[in-house]
């Protein structure tokens, strides 16, 4: 999720009182209830998103002031209309930002994205996801690494009727570059600005600064935009020289009301910051659409109440419900004989609890070890996360990637071993009660602070002097930019932003001047780890990679620069009315919305 896209619960969902403007909200689901409707999933704070490796050039444009209580929704349709509506859970879920060259959360790429633009490839709905043509029907890479040709399908329009182009695809690149958000530390250091060309209408060349081994499977995240929209609405005193702001400000709050900058399968037709957002199916889209069927209208409501979902479940109708309910409320779900669960087959998403390592004592490899020790997985994970599908997590690296180190001894419940852990460490018992360890989790995941509670009070008993705290996204992602003020211990998941290795383990391991929640967020360095990840990106071969990945992960595994808790698997609710839903790497929580159908 997006830095700045949570704003925490202080309550759990159930004890929430509502104000009135809660309350309006809750009317304005409640327009959407009958006929076709679906309640979409959403994903977890911290969950497999990544920044740009700079901040970016200017304060935020994105920030638009809430709507007043009375905003009017989206009109009913009519009865013959398959209607989707994402039930979103404020404020783990967001509505997104739809621009490209900026948003790189689920919801901006799961929901929005993926669904009004195209990239030039994308992955398949198998488990673990294979790489597939888009608007590229096919590619080559040279001898040496450093060429990508990319051969474009001809006659693919965008929503305007513009089509799209190699001279496109350049003006898409560039201008993520030099906006430096979103996507852009995809190629940090591997393109610059003038490093992509069209060497003909149709044919897209990109001129890599240096081998990188994972780039073809980086492009999934290039969506492409219509330069000639984008043009009408630049800002001209935007900090991008001749291109002002890149139409960012426009783009991002959602102007693109027809989604005219895109040529995916839906169109944005309506958004209100921090309420809702209607897309309607784009019937000349160029692919056409998996099934017979098709969703018509997809509309994203934030509504926090459990209660308000279960009434809503109760009444009929379709629905696709968040990930942040609790344990309860999915095994109450699964009960229900028209609703059924949907799960990761194989999880790829991996949840840390990542250790500060510059602050005393946890900059002491035996008092991480330690903790490492004194967690209880499998009360985490049969109790608290109630056998969702999860699975302990082996190392850094989750065991559906290829590359994984299948010999990883895990770590595992054993007070004994913590124990002398903490002898070897430079801190003497006496000085450890006095040095308080902070576990935070973020607003207002429960199974987090669950967790925290359980591994605090073996900390306890091992001699630690530890807490729990709960901590909003936006704090900790500000907080953790720093040594100094970075949290001791915090509980986030991430996935790569690529089916690689490299797309995990670089931007959470390799050393970073620039950390962010996604980037080193330990504060970590090995030398020895950042020359293994940097070979083999620079190395062609698939084993000879998937080698240096072992031995990386067991040195990661060994300093313990955070706590390996799960292989996060993904969960929804949905009714059997809508089918076509899948929950791989690619399609976490959110799937592309031209695979679904109603039964």
């Amino acid at each position: 999720m997006r830095n700045g896209g949570v704003r925490g619960w202080r309550n759990s969902p159930e004890k929430i009182e509502l104000t009135e403007e809660k309350k309006i909200s809750r009317r304005r689901f409640a327009k959407y209830v009958g006929g076709a409707v679906v309640a979409a999933a959403a994903v977890a704070a911290g969950y497999g998103i990544y920044e740009a490796t700079k901040p970016p050039p200017t304060p935020p444009t994105t920030t638009v002031a809430p709507p007043p209580p009375t905003t009017t929704v989206a009109p009913p349709t009519t009865a013959t209309t398959r209607q989707l509506v994402e039930v979103l859970y404020p404020d783990v879920d967001d509505l997104g930002i739809p621009d490209p060259a900026i948003g790189f959360s689920i919801q901006d790429f799961g929901r929005l994205m993926r669904n009004t633009y195209d990239p030039l490839i994308e992955y398949d709905t198998s488990s673990p996801p294979e790489m597939i043509p888009a608007l590229a029907e096919k590619w080559e890479v040279s001898q040496d690494g450093l060429t990508c040709d990319f051969h474009l399908r001809k006659g693919v329009t965008f929503h305007d009727g513009t089509e799209v182009t190699a001279d496109a695809v350049v003006y898409s690149m560039d201008r993520l570059l030099t906006v430096n958000q979103g996507v852009a530390f995809l190629w940090a250091g591997v393109l610059d600005t003038d490093s992509t060309q069209a060497t003909d209408k149709y044919t897209v060349r990109f001129n890599l600064k240096k081998k990188y081994a994972p780039f073809p499977s980086t492009l999934a995240f290039l969506y492409v935009v219509n330069p000639k929209v984008i043009e009408a609405h630049i800002d001209p005193t935007g900090p991008y020289g001749t291109k002002g702001d890149y139409a960012t400000k426009w783009l991002s709050s959602g102007g693109d009301i027809g989604s005219l900058s895109g040529s995916g399968p839906y169109m944005l037709k309506e958004w209100v910051i921090g309420d809702h957002s209607r897309m309607e199916r784009y019937e000349e889209y160029w692919r056409g659409w998996s099934k017979p069927n098709p969703l018509d209208v997809i509309i994203a409501q934030k509504v926090p109440e459990e209660a308000t979902v279960r009434q809503i479940v109760q009444k009929g109708g379709a629905f696709h419900i968040s990930p942040f309910r609790s344990t309860d409320f999915y095994k109450t779900l699964g009960k229900v004989p028209n609703v059924y669960l949907v799960k990761s087959p194989k999880p790829f998403s991996a949840h840390y609890f990542h250790f500060n390592t510059t602050k005393p004592p946890l900059d002491d490899v035996h008092v991480r070890r330690a903790l490492s020790y004194a967690f209880d997985y499998d009360q985490f994970l049969n109790n608290i996360r109630a056998g969702l599908g999860d699975g302990q997590l082996i190392g850094p690296l989750p065991r559906a990637f290829w590359g994984h180190n299948d010999s990883i001894i895990p770590y595992t419940l054993d007070l004994d071993k913590a124990k002398a852990e903490l002898q070897q460490s430079k801190y003497s018992s006496s000085k450890l009660k006095q040095m308080p360890i902070v576990f935070y989790y973020i607003e207002p995941i429960e199974f987090e602070r669950l967790a925290g509670l359980l591994l605090a009070s073996n900390g306890e008993k091992i001699g630690l002097n530890m807490s729990v705290q709960t901590i909003p996204w936006l704090k900790f992602g500000e907080g953790v930019t720093k040594p100094e003020t970075s949290p001791d211990i915090v509980a986030v998941t991430h996935s790569a932003p690529h089916a690689d290795p490299d797309g995990l383990l670089y931007p959470l391991f390799h050393s970073t001047d620039a950390h962010t929640w996604a980037r080193d967020p330990s504060h970590w360095t090995d030398p020895q780890v950042d020359k293994l990840l940097d070979d083999a990106r620079a190395t062609s071969g698939q084993d000879e990679r998937a080698e240096m990945y072992e031995k990386a992960q067991q040195i990661i595994n060994d300093a313990a620069p955070a706590i390996f808790a799960m292989e996060q698997a993904s969960i929804g609710a949905a009714d059997t009315h809508i089918q076509g839903i899948v929950y791989n790497w690619e399609y976490t929580f959110y799937a592309a919305w031209r695979y679904y159908w109603q039964a």
